[in-house]
């Protein structure tokens, strides 16, 4: 509700809202920045009258995000002033926890895509090993807010909660590692699945991986023999032991879902890979499932719902599993179990028209626009975009699942007509092929850092290099038949 309010005083005009949404205000002395923590205090107004408090320590977050003027924070809850120790709060309906994201959602048309995903996921896999631990999930729920930030109106934001060891209940380091997290930060050869650069325990990095559980040691041998087997066993070993290896129903759930969404970016960098405790297999678990439906992470649209994603290796050579009762045969018959439920048009579209039919009772909308001036707070047409999207994907996942194998055939798969050359470079090379007008091309070292970014204009381009030590990075093309990765050495 809005009325319009005149101040007697001044005479001035104002706009005043009413709204259900949970009101936030962060208040600091130092100006909020990317690292570190600064200083600050959380207060979180419900419309029942529940008032919830804190100290707290407030940074950015993100990386890509933190391009636009609307900034996603992180948010750890203070004992005190020091920050030396931290305390568990319950930030609304989410778990009581010592730290809490705050998505700034600039990215989303009309900010439901994450929170909406999250709910489907929820609805569509369940954790292999729920029975042995209830309150385990493999997602990650949301909550929205709208944000004051030094008395200063900051828009819709969304509570979330961390993907982390307390999430998915793994086990606890007792002087041996038991359960294992890591976080997919980058297009990596472990990531990726390519091949195995050598580790180095004194790093939270490798591979494109970042290691997140047991914070007590840092040991990368687990997750290096299980890319050694993927990577690297000879088909007839992969085949015949790679069930034991990984979850196949949670890695089968996890390449549907991703498929359904289109989510080309949650593959390799956006996801998290777990093991519960010591012997049990590894699995997947989401995270930021906004670059979905031809929603793109820099405000493009892609209306793109052909081909099937594989995204990393393992899946490809999963993929080529034809056998009865393999992967093929268990995707399939997990899309048609799922299709005309959860996965139906009607069921999706309705589950983000109820977060949608929320924010715009509530005039969210109009508010987030004034405070940012960004279109995509107002962009209705991308619901009419999304269900035809959604309708087509639908037909296309239903015969491409439905075909006697995965079809590994398709422009996803088949990078051929992409050429890197000279490879090994030194301080430029060149890439050629179809389809690359328009398309994005970064450069990666295997700690997962970008080094580049760059438009494409044709078919054929020179790209000059920075100065780069002797080694091997990717090359990461997203074009409009999918993400294409390259292995470029350089040699100095």
């Amino acid at each position: 509700m809005a009325y319009t309010v005149l101040n007697s005083e001044t005479e001035e005009f104002f706009t005043l809202y009413f709204t259900r949404l949970p009101l936030s205000y962060i208040e600091t002395e130092e100006e909020i920045e990317d690292e570190p923590s600064k200083l600050g205090y959380l207060k979180i107004v419900e419309s029942n009258g529940t008032v919830t408090e804190n100290i707290i320590g407030v940074e950015y977050r993100g990386t890509s995000t933190q391009l636009y003027p609307k900034k996603s924070l992180k948010v750890e809850f203070w004992a005190d002033e020091t920050g030396e120790e931290t305390v568990d709060v319950k930030v609304l309906s989410l778990r009581s926890d010592d730290d809490v994201n705050l998505q700034a959602m600039y990215v989303e048309p009309l900010f439901f895509l994450g929170k909406t995903n999250f709910e489907i996921w929820k609805s569509f896999h369940t954790i292999y090993y729920k029975d042995q631990e209830p309150n385990a999930y493999s997602g990650i729920d949301m909550e929205y807010t709208e944000m004051f930030i030094n008395g200063s109106y900051c828009g819709v934001y969304a509570y979330c909660e961390r993907m982390d060891r307390k999430q998915l209940k793994l086990k606890k380091h007792n002087g041996q590692i038991r359960g294992e997290l890591y976080k997919g930060d980058a297009y990596g050869p472990i990531t990726l699945f390519q091949f195995l650069p050598e580790y180095d325990n004194t790093s939270t990095l490798w591979g494109g991986y970042e290691y997140r559980h047991p914070k007590e040691e840092i040991n990368w041998a687990n997750l290096y023999d299980f890319a050694d087997f993927v990577i690297n066993s000879p088909d007839e070993e992969f085949y015949a032991n790679y069930a034991q290896k990984m979850h196949v129903p949670t890695m089968v759930d996890y390449f549907v879902f991703m498929n359904v969404l289109r989510a080309v970016d949650n593959f390799a960098n956006n996801t998290y890979l777990a093991r519960y405790k010591e012997g049990e297999p590894y699995f997947y678990a989401p995270w930021d499932l906004d670059n979905s439906y031809g929603n793109g992470w820099d405000l493009s649209y892609d209306p793109n719902f052909r081909g099937v994603l594989y995204g990393n290796d393992m899946y490809v050579r999963m993929a080529r599993d034809c056998s009865e009762g393999g992967f093929s045969d268990q995707v399939k018959a997990r899309w048609n179990e799922t299709k005309n439920t959860v996965f139906s048009k009607e069921a999706i579209m309705n589950m983000f028209m109820e977060n949608y039919n929320y924010l715009k009772s509530n005039g969210v909308y109009e508010r987030d626009y004034i405070a940012w001036s960004n279109d995509n707070a107002l962009n209705e047409e991308f619901l009419d975009l999304m269900s035809d999207w959604i309708e087509n994907r639908w037909l296309e996942l239903d015969y491409q699942f439905n075909r006697d194998c995965l079809p590994l055939d398709l422009p996803e798969f088949l990078f051929s007509s992409i050429e890197v050359y000279p490879n090994p470079a030194k301080n430029f090379f060149y890439i050629t092929g179809d389809g690359l007008k328009g398309a994005s091309l970064a450069v990666y070292d295997f700690s997962g850092k970008k080094l580049l970014n760059k438009k494409l204009n044709g078919t054929e381009e020179k790209i000059y290099l920075p100065v780069l030590s002797n080694g091997v990075y990717a090359v990461r093309i997203e074009t409009f038949q999918g993400v294409f990765f390259k292995k470029l050495i350089v040699r100095n």
